[in-house]
């Protein structure tokens, strides 16, 4: 089928054109000024498209067996994986009021899982995820009371091993794209492990100012030394050792000697084929302070602000380059807080409400690169908002599910740090160009609701405008429009 259409089409408005050198209008009280040609006017439009149904399918000539989907023949789905863990926590008391405990743990995971990812018969894409954690965790802690029993306080440290290792056996042997410089290869072995070694020492208390006033506050030091090692190896059949003997070759100028079946092939820096050996050293100091104010013993007046981090890591995945076992950076948050927490009909009501705000710096953001999903830091980012949440004690022996509602609204990035990213990244949707521009955020605010009863509703007042959308899983809540919320705010951007 073909078809064919053309459109003549004149658009006017008095906006000013998003562009060139400024994108205010020259007088904000004379918007007629601004009347022009809109930037996206288009005359002439002539759009032609052919339609050929292909005769495959239910009820056509061809692939018409419902079985066409399925899982590859004589492929094993079955998983084998193992979690063990023994913790030993000693308290032995000192005079004074003084406690010391030591807390000793082990923890090991060790997974086997075929995937079949493509959903035919064919071996088009298939996966062996294997691998293990192993990690050795010691804490020891001194803990007490202020004087009078004023508030309590603790200092300790700790220390964490954590050994890790991944293995991706990656198999596509009837895959139409199986071929790389001229050369066919069906599997790639893509190998890493990381060695973290956590040193951390810390400090919290909660100190009674007046009757009802508390104090809190705490700090924390962390340490973290992790070691890398990571390649895409041939699976033994030479094929892929080929690919990358051809590949150093062409990069380097000069043929290089043949890599061996089974050899690593990942490329370094000077395109020659090894093992990628790397580190990632950080360090942060985390904190915590509030307020807490009991009016009577139902009621609960709170403000907070803290700092606290995400740390960094290396990935796993296929890579022809060191450059993509570039590590991801700790992550960073300062967290502001301010809420209430209310007992109401004796005590069997509880209602918690509460403001937030959030700032982010490097931002850990997932990424594509190669077909491969990977963390990048790109950016900083603020989330505001508000929430709420209740629960009732309905009998001695029936407690209702907890409803909770959260508006909040995000501003994502407000700086993307382009010094910082490969010259290889794509962020999405994230774009830098040569300019900036100053522009009214678009507000993007979310609720999220859960009940598992649908006799109980609530309504939310909130005036919805026409740039703010709100989203509700639970069908059983609705949201009626009140009482009016706006939110306006504008900020420097890089961005497309």
């Amino acid at each position: 089928m073909f078809l064919s259409a053309f459109t003549y089409s004149k658009s006017i408005n008095d906006q000013p054109e998003i562009c060139c050198n400024s994108p205010w209008p020259q007088n904000s009280f004379d918007l007629r000024a601004e009347k022009g040609l809109s930037d996206f006017d288009n005359r002439f439009r002539w759009v032609s498209s052919v339609d050929y149904e292909l005769p495959v399918g239910k009820g056509k000539r061809y692939l018409n067996n419902n079985r066409a989907a399925d899982w590859d023949p004589g492929l094993s789905l079955r998983r084998d994986d193992k979690f063990y863990q023994g913790s030993i926590r000693i308290d032995y008391k000192l005079p004074g009021d003084l406690t010391l405990t030591s807390i000793s743990a082990h923890e090991r995971y060790q997974r086997d899982r075929p995937m079949d990812l493509d959903g035919t018969s064919y071996t088009n894409f298939g996966d062996l995820e294997s691998g293990w954690i192993s990690t050795t965790f010691q804490e020891l802690r001194l803990s007490g009371l202020f004087p009078e029993h004023r508030g309590n306080w603790i200092v300790g440290g700790n220390y964490e091993s954590d050994d890790t290792s991944d293995t991706n056996l990656i198999r596509f042997p009837e895959s139409s794209g199986s071929i790389a410089v001229g050369l066919p290869f069906v599997s790639a072995n893509d190998t890493t492990r990381q060695d973290i070694r956590t040193k951390a020492i810390y400090g919290n208390s909660e100190y009674t100012l007046v009757d009802g006033l508390s104090l809190q506050g705490g700090m924390r030091y962390t340490r973290a030394d992790r070691s890398f090692v990571g390649c895409t190896y041939d699976t033994g059949d030479g094929l892929l050792s080929a690919v990358f003997t051809r590949l150093a070759g062409v990069l380097q100028g000069n043929p290089i000697a043949p890599l061996a079946p089974g050899a690593c092939g990942t490329l370094g820096s000077t395109f020659n084929p090894g093992i990628v050996n790397a580190s990632l050293n950080e360090s942060n100091l985390s904190w915590r302070t509030g307020l807490n104010w009991k009016l009577d013993p139902a009621t609960l007046l709170y403000a907070n602000v803290s700092r606290g981090y995400k740390s960094g890591s290396f990935p796993t995945l296929s890579a022809s380059s060191a450059v993509q076992f570039t590590p991801v950076r700790q992550e960073s948050v300062i967290a502001y807080e301010a809420g209430l927490k209310k007992e109401l009909l004796t005590n069997t009501l509880q209602v918690n409400a509460a403001v937030f705000y959030y700032d982010y710096s490097d931002l850990q953001l997932q990424d594509v690169q190669n077909n491969n999903v990977i963390i990048r830091n790109a950016a900083k980012a603020k989330v505001k908002g508000l929430e709420f949440e209740s629960s009732w004690l309905a009998t001695a022996a029936l407690r209702l599910p907890a409803i909770s509602c959260v508006i909040r609204k995000s501003a994502t990035p407000t700086k993307l740090k382009a010094s910082r990213l490969p010259s290889t990244t794509m962020l999405r949707p994230y774009k830098l160009v040569s300019r900036a521009r100053c522009s009214r955020s678009t507000s993007n605010w979310s609720s999220r609701s859960s009940m598992s009863l649908t006799v109980w509703r609530i309504a939310l007042p909130v005036f919805i405008p026409s740039s703010v959308r709100i989203s509700c899983p639970a069908a059983e809540i609705p949201f009626f429009s009140h009482s009016a919320i706006t939110w306006r705010s504008c900020s420097i951007r890089l961005l497309a």
